[in-house]
């Protein structure tokens, strides 16, 4: 079959709108005895978690809808574990003073209309067909890691909001595992500005156009629709969103969630990403690693990145073109994370207070990127949009290569395996660089590695014993030393030395360690770490294995101490 190339240009760009809806965010206050818990490295909990979550807001709910006569009567549209959030309708200024000062409400904001998505605003060159291969994955070395390592994606589950794509298109038919529609329907339309598309193509699509256009071809996805075809959308919206992104199924005990999330969205005021913020935070908190487009705003000038890309764990993304040089609509740095608001009433007037954020963290491909777009067609785009799913489709690669890798983790292993194409280190166009993402997935696969998987026992009521062995392959270098975090405080550090009879330094160690509630209950063993004195309470512990390669190795696991 024949196919059309079309050659459009694909902005996103973001508008404070007053509309409302009359519907009101309430998230509540978490029940007494909720613990939130830290998910362990493995994943092993995250079924936990999420029933913690759930049973938190039944009963948060429960004790807020049953307080008076007025929450009885409340008209409530959506009730959400994620976030402990309602949505109500029709709340007078009377009702909701009355709820803002309850006390099993956090906050209470108006729903309003601050994300908009602008269709193709014109067209550009037509790129190049010269390789099998867009210059977007050639730059990134991808073809060399489907060749050389046999890494595609295959078993990583993305996730994509975006406005909706188009169900039918060969790249992507047979790729979608799920998707959630704000207008509930079962046969949603591809929406006319081609945007979802275009991203679901550059992060999984194949080369039936006969060229290959997306980073993790063997990858699939989960989609949500935010803009329902009207091209803007309300925050209420995208928190629902964010819950399908975070357990697509509704059912906490199957592992079904994407690691990675695309995002082309932004609220244009603080006031929206402040409300947006704890969303993301919970993404992160179940092992979601978000990735955003850092923005269109470039030709504005400095602190453009959106506020939404500007938060500190988000990965931001901005666009160079196929030679490497900033895009000129690409938003510059640095990100205005803001951290909280302060209402003055004597002049009527809210002020914001921010911390700047090193954003972009990355530039990658978006000027004349081909991808796919609606109608089995496909079209070369430019914009951040564009960009931020090349990264999304590394981090597949990534996942595929070490499943276990944390944000964190992620975020150094692409730091270290960017090239300076701006300024040397951090600066506010290129962020930390562009992304070598063989050398990337090269350092996932040679780090270190627990074997065999580590072992936690806990000895009711106040102690928890780790035993691990790590180790790693001489080839890829040595162990350096391992710390020991208790609630992100490092407690202990080790370094480790060479060998006196050979004076190589060692690929292979052990790591045995114990937590005391109150006290050391005696006994020690040669290598074994005692730390005491923790208190009641959930602890978070986390062992950070340090290799000479820079492709560090984590474990994290929380308990409760009685």
């Amino acid at each position: 079959m024949k196919k059309t190339i079309i050659v459009l240009v694909l902005f996103l760009t973001f508008f404070v709108v007053s509309a409302e809806n009359g519907r009101y965010i309430i998230r509540l206050k978490d029940s007494d005895g909720f613990r939130k818990g830290a998910l362990a490295t493995d994943m092993s909990n995250r079924k936990d978690l999420l029933i913690r979550r759930i049973e938190n807001h039944a009963i948060s709910s429960s004790n807020f809808l049953n307080y008076s006569d007025i929450t009885r009567q409340l008209e409530v549209v959506d009730s959400l574990w994620f976030g402990n959030t309602i949505i109500a309708e029709n709340i007078d200024d009377e009702v909701y003073d009355y709820l803002k000062n309850m006390p099993y409400v956090l906050d209470i904001f108006k729903d309003t209309k601050g994300v908009k998505l602008v269709t193709p605003m014109g067209f550009t060159g037509t790129g190049s067909a010269a390789s099998k291969y867009t210059h977007g994955l050639n730059n990134l070395q991808i073809p060399r890691i489907w060749k050389e390592f046999n890494i595609t994606g295959k078993n990583v589950n993305v996730g994509i909001m975006d406005a909706m794509f188009d169900r039918n298109h060969p790249e992507l038919k047979d790729k979608i595992i799920k998707w959630y529609d704000i207008n509930g329907s079962d046969n949603p339309p591809a929406d006319s500005s081609h945007h979802g598309s275009h991203v679901a193509g550059t992060i999984v699509g194949g080369n039936l156009s006969g060229l290959h256009i997306g980073v993790a071809p063997d990858s699939k996805f989960y989609f949500a629709n935010i803009f329902g075809g009207s091209n803007e959308t309300f925050i209420t919206e995208c928190i629902k969103a964010m819950q399908f992104i975070a357990d697509p199924d509704g059912n906490p005990a199957t592992n079904d969630f994407p690691r990675v999330v695309n995002n082309s969205w932004d609220y244009s005021h603080p006031s929206g990403a402040l409300l947006l913020y704890p969303y993301i935070d919970e993404w992160v908190n179940l092992g979601i690693i978000p990735v955003f487009a850092a923005g269109n705003e470039g030709y504005e000038g400095v602190a453009t990145v959106g506020f939404l890309a500007s938060h500190k764990d988000t990965i931001a993304v901005g666009a160079v073109d196929a030679g490497f040089s900033i895009a000129g609509f690409s938003s510059i740095g640095p990100g205005n994370f803001c951290t909280g608001s302060y209402f003055n009433p004597i002049n009527n007037e809210t002020y914001y207070y921010f911390d700047s954020t090193q954003k972009p963290d990355f530039t990658a491909p978006g000027v004349s990127v081909l991808s796919s777009i609606n109608d089995n067609q496909y079209a070369y785009a430019n914009g951040t949009s564009m960009a931020a799913p090349h990264i999304t489709g590394v981090i597949a690669l990534l996942l595929q290569a070490k499943p276990e890798l944390t944000l964190a983790q992620i975020k150094d292993i692409l730091y270290k395996s960017c090239s300076d194409v701006g300024m040397a280190g951090y600066d506010i166009f290129y962020g930390h660089g562009f992304p070598n993402a063989y050398t990337a997935v090269g350092l996932a696969l040679s780090g270190c590695k627990w074997s065999p998987k580590p072992k936690t026992s806990y000895s009711y009521p106040s102690m928890v014993t780790f035993d691990g062995n790590v180790i790693i392959n001489p080839d890829a270098g040595h162990l350096k030393g391992f710390k020991i975090f208790v609630n992100d405080v490092e407690k202990h550090s080790h370094s480790y030395s060479p060998n006196p009879s050979n004076g190589k330094m060692p690929t292979v160690g052990r790591i045995y360690t114990s937590f005391f509630r109150d006290k050391n209950f005696g006994g020690s063993t040669p290598g074994f770490v005692p730390i005491d004195k923790l208190g009641k309470g959930e602890h978070v512990f986390k062992i950070v294995v340090e290799a000479s390669n820079g492709a560090d190795l984590i474990h994290q696991f929380s308990e409760y101490f009685y």
